[in-house]
């Protein structure tokens, strides 16, 4: 949770990251440092244990890192559909500051980060808030999530997912995949794009890592905490939420493009110029909608 300031499991493992899609230029963008509030649960069973810390170097390379059992490529069966996520690069993500312990996602759990957006052209600066709150005040190696999704079904790359995420509350996330929405979702409802992102988000995770959509939680269910809010806590605990995403990864599953480059960049820039926003659409890349 934060707070800012201002593959039923199929084997059909697959993740398309795509860097550099050309199209639309490049745009700038400043790095915002604000300070932002924010905040995570025992080790699941069979989780790792006692490995070393990978350095900084390590894990930048291992956010590339080829996912297990990609039988996807060895077969060349595709996912039913693919969604989009801005890499970090395009939104401004400082360098991984510190040491980042490796684990294998075993389970899917659900934040909030606690804020309300402004607008949807603020998502991409609260990224930012976010990360440099986590890394500077909480002096954590980098922003704790794996992935974040916006009010509009924006997906941001976080974290590495090969890493144990991070937590301002007494829980230890290894094996966590965890995903925040960007939101108090105490104080308002969940969007429909951004609960239908969180779904193929979810589905990609649990396809990729033969992750059970059953282990599907919120952050509440590992510690005391509002988070994720109790409008998306009744999706978790009603088990639409799993349900859903049980159906995604039944049909076909879902591939992720983490698209980065100047068209990625320039489509942030966009963004917060609430000129334009990428709609997630389910043929392969993140599109701008005027």
């Amino acid at each position: 949770m934060t707070t800012p300031r201002s593959s039923l499991i199929t084997r059909r493992g697959f993740l398309a990251l795509v860097a550099g899609a050309a199209g639309f230029g490049a745009a700038a963008w400043s790095l915002n440092r604000g300070s932002a509030p924010m905040a995570t649960t025992t080790m699941p069973d069979g989780g790792l244990s006692g490995l070393p810390p990978l350095t900084t170097t390590t894990s930048e390379s291992m956010r590339r890192a080829p996912i297990p059992n990609d039988e996807a490529a060895a077969t060349g069966v595709a996912p039913a559909w693919t969604i989009g996520a801005l890499c970090r690069d395009a939104w401004g993500a400082r360098p991984i500051d510190g040491e980042l312990t490796p684990h294998v996602p075993a389970r899917l759990t659900v934040h909030h980060t606690a804020a309300v957006l402004s607008s949807d052209s603020a998502a991409p600066g609260y990224m930012r808030d976010h990360q440099a709150f986590h890394q500077l005040e909480k002096g954590w190696a980098d922003i704790a999530y794996h992935f974040v999704i916006d009010a509009a079904g924006v997906v941001y790359e976080g974290r590495p997912v090969g890493a144990v995420g991070d937590t301002g509350t007494d829980y230890d996330p290894t094996g966590h995949f965890l995903v925040a929405c960007e939101g108090d979702f105490s104080r308002h409802g969940v969007p429909d794009a951004q609960r239908a992102a969180l779904i193929d988000v979810m589905a990609w995770a649990a396809s990729t890592y033969e992750i059970d959509p059953a282990t599907l939680t919120g952050h509440r269910d590992w510690v005391p905490t509002a988070c994720p809010g109790a409008a998306m806590y009744e999706l978790v605990a009603d088990g639409s939420l799993e349900a859903a995403v049980r159906e995604r990864v039944r049909t076909g599953g879902v591939g992720l493009d983490v698209q980065c480059g100047p068209s990625a960049v320039a489509t942030v820039a966009a963004i917060e110029a609430g000129a334009a926003r990428p709609a997630i659409d389910r043929t392969g890349a993140a599109s701008i909608v005027e």
